[in-house]
């Protein structure tokens, strides 16, 4: 890349009032923009995977290699996400005007926030179900004597007496006095000679799922009219909170972004305050087994869960960082947002451990035996401690707020990522954003019928288990070596001066050239090639719950669901190939080479661009209708 000498020019950063890009629109204030940020990257795998994974592993030891993972993944590809974005003020598809070659990336990134999304709102929709349930004078969850109930259904164990013959709730009693109490559904069968089921099991996957109507993936069922209007509610809240742009998003993340904090710490505090509290959280955080850190599996699991939990690859922190400021503190959200991600996973930890532990103890098991991760985490094991709780209707609205609260903020990156892609690369559709929002969330909708079946939870899990781990590496992968190898590191970092303005000093700037450098050109590319390869050699056959597995065919449709997305990388770049003129060298020369468009949108902005020769303060001025700009037209790939 042909560079001058010249240093950036390297300004305080301003702070005005209103919209700094009246074309596109900017977040109301510094709040908004990270709290955005912040609620994308942190959604329900903190609740339902994390404190799972952290005690599979090892407990305590487990934090060791997530901490590693943390500031070798999550923070420096947190990074170069956030700063394209705000550097272009672009969505995924037009961003890449740095790189065209690569411009497949945001094809690949929308689609595997779509296929997200169209489950996140099924499970968006659940929540919906439940607090609509919560509102009855005995919450459903916790009887037995409902249709949906067999007469395997147990309902709090623990208070079963049968020396009297107390008839339990489906009528049916012990008689002997060696049971006295007795509730540890792992060690004793009932009448029937099977395992008692607990009632907030049997009401989610008989009065929810109904889930006897589907023997598996290959037999799902016919859509439920109860849970299509859920799915409805679900994408009809994210239409209604997005319909004005980030105007409307802006303020709907003061709500969904902060109140699982305040939910998370006052359940932590009343858990804390119950019998049983302390083993569970024994069971999390105390029985360390450090020999677990000379294993593979730990690490992989580590960054497995970085990419899930923090989003990166997903195009959502790109999008949501192209509305901030051209001079906002780009490096401070990249550190706090992953930062703010690991906390909230491990406070959630507490949570989710102290109240198994209550449950254990109300129910006379051991912690393993009611440990558990997923959809089964949060509408089996959380609603049954509640039913154990006094106020159990306030509880479970509140539960079930921070679930959808959670669910919301995620989808609201990735539903904007989309739309934002659209109306960048199709400039004149910008005029009909609410309608592109309107037509993303009808397809969402539709797409999203086959998870409203009773085998809903088989499809679930098979694109769970497929799509973001596979598409978030890849993308991550590609747009880490695109930037640091391709772009090229050092003027990446130039451009970063220009927003941030600083390093300040000539030593700084050395020193911050080399630790970024060999991050982003080494050790985040190697992370990642490592993972990827691991995954594959110690691929398992997918299970739902440990009991169903999945057919041969349906493994091999959800690998195909997971690189369908990146797929469109390659593809993409060909068809850009075929449309430039010249020879197969010029071709990808031009396909490598920032096009004229690239950068700041602003001129004013572009003006501090004064280390790249011939840089254009102003590609953008009209001339017959068309962009002077040599390079692709953001109408066509």
């Amino acid at each position: 890349m042909n560079m001058d000498n010249v240093e950036p020019t390297v300004t305080k950063p301003v702070d005005t009032d209103g919209d700094e890009n009246e074309e596109r629109g900017n977040w109301n204030n510094k709040v908004e923009g990270f709290l955005s940020v912040l609620g994308f990257n942190i959604g329900l795998e903190n609740v339902w995977r994390f404190p799972y994974v952290c005690y599979r592993n090892g407990g305590a030891v487990f934090l060791v290699p997530y901490t590693i993972m943390l500031i070798v993944l999550a923070i420096p590809l947190t990074f170069i996400e956030l700063s394209i974005g705000q550097f272009s003020s672009s969505g995924v598809i037009t961003c890449w005007e740095m790189v065209p070659l690569f411009r497949g990336i945001g094809v690949s990134m929308m689609l595997v926030i779509g296929m997200i999304a169209v489950y996140y709102n099924m499970i968006i929709g659940y929540g919906l179900f439940y607090i609509v349930s919560s509102f009855t004078a005995n919450v459903p969850w916790g009887r037995c004597d409902a249709e949906w109930s067999t007469e395997d259904c147990e309902a709090r164990l623990v208070e079963i007496n049968c020396t009297d013959m107390i008839l339990h709730t489906n009528g049916t009693c012990y008689n002997g006095t060696e049971y006295i109490g007795v509730g540890d559904m792992s060690l004793f069968t009932n009448v029937t000679g099977r395992k008692p089921v607990a009632a907030s099991e049997e009401y989610f996957y008989n009065s929810l799922l109904h889930f006897g109507g589907s023997d598996g993936i290959g037999n799902i069922g016919p859509p439920q009219w109860h849970l299509v209007l859920c799915l409805l509610g679900s994408w009809t809240i994210v239409c209604l909170c997005m319909i004005k742009g980030i105007k409307s998003t802006g303020k709907a993340v003061y709500v969904t972004a902060l109140f699982p904090y305040v939910f998370l710490v006052a359940m932590l505090i009343f858990a804390l305050l119950q019998p049983g509290a302390q083993e569970g959280i024994y069971y999390y955080i105390q029985r360390a087994e450090w020999d677990r850190l000379t294993k593979p599996e730990i690490w992989k699991d580590a960054a497995g869960q970085i990419f899930f939990s923090t989003s990166v690859g997903a195009g959502g922190l790109l999008t949501l960082a192209s509305y901030n400021k051209f001079n906002n503190n780009v490096l401070r959200d990249a550190i706090l947002a992953p930062l703010g991600n690991c906390i909230t996973s491990f406070v959630a930890g507490f949570v989710v451990f102290a109240n198994l532990g209550v449950m254990a103890k109300q129910l006379g098991a051991q912690v393993d035996n009611v440990t558990t991760e997923g959809p089964g985490l949060i509408f089996v094991v959380y609603p049954n401690a509640f039913s154990l709780m006094p106020v159990t209707q306030l509880w479970a609205v509140l539960f079930f707020g921070m679930v959808i609260t959670l669910g919301l903020d995620s989808v609201f990156g990735g539903i904007e990522m989309i739309v934002t892609g659209i109306v960048d690369h199709i400039p004149r559709s910008r005029p009909y954003k609410a309608l592109v929002l309107i037509g993303v969330c009808v397809v969402g909708f539709l797409a999203g019928i086959a998870v409203t079946t009773p085998g809903g939870l088989y499809v679930i899990q098979l694109l769970d288990a497929n799509v973001p781990i596979w598409g978030l590496m890849l993308n991550s992968l590609l747009t880490c070596f695109a930037v640091s190898w391709i772009y090229g590191t050092n003027r990446f970092l130039r451009d970063i001066r220009v927003m941030i303005g600083w390093p300040y000093t000539k030593c700084a700037w050395i020193s911050w050239n080399i630790f970024w450098y060999f991050m982003w050109n080494f050790l985040c590319l190697a992370g990642i090639i490592f993972i990827f390869v691991f995954y594959i050699l110690e691929y398992v056959p997918l299970n739902l719950d440990k009991v169903y597995v999945y057919p041969p065919w349906a493994q091999g449709i959800g690998w195909l669901t997971a690189m369908a997305p990146v797929a469109f990388i390659p593809i993409v770049a060909i068809a850009q190939f075929f449309q430039f003129k010249g020879s197969f060298l010029e071709k990808m020369k031009a396909l490598i080479k920032p096009t004229a468009k690239w950068g700041p949108k602003l001129p004013r902005h572009r003006q501090l661009v004064t280390y790249v020769k011939n840089f254009d303060p102003d590609p953008y001025m009209k001339t017959s209708g068309r962009s002077t700009a040599k390079g692709l037209d953001n109408t066509t790939f």
